[in-house]
């Protein structure tokens, strides 16, 4: 009787062993779709919404706001850039015409 019951002992550990890899695997099956499914493209929303809002959007607003400040600063290096270089020959210009008495038509 002694050795049946080691033999069946021996057979339901056995048993219970090989049932045991098959729910393990099972779950982890069942798991792995599930965060390929669900959680993953969950996880992908949030993480791509969290760094609009706290990358993406304030770097758009800073570039935005630097592009018009750099815009409006070149701007005026352009005008006074242009301005110096014409002021010259318009002033000589200037002083040419009324030294030879002529007419300098107003500029409104």
């Amino acid at each position: 009787m002694e050795k049946v019951t080691r033999a069946v002992s021996k057979s339901i550990v056995s048993s219970s062993k090989k049932r045991d890899a098959v729910l393990i695997g099972e779950i982890q099956k069942t798991v792995k779709e599930e965060m390929q499914e669900t959680v993953i493209p969950a996880l992908g929303k949030v993480v791509s919404q969290s760094i609009e809002i706290s990358v993406s959007k304030p770097l758009r607003l800073a570039l935005t706001k630097h592009a018009k400040e750099s815009s409006h600063i070149r701007t005026k290096e352009v005008t006074d850039a242009i301005s110096d270089s014409v002021k010259a020959p318009v002033t000589d210009a200037f002083e040419e015409v009324r030294h030879l008495g002529g007419l300098v038509p107003a500029i409104l």
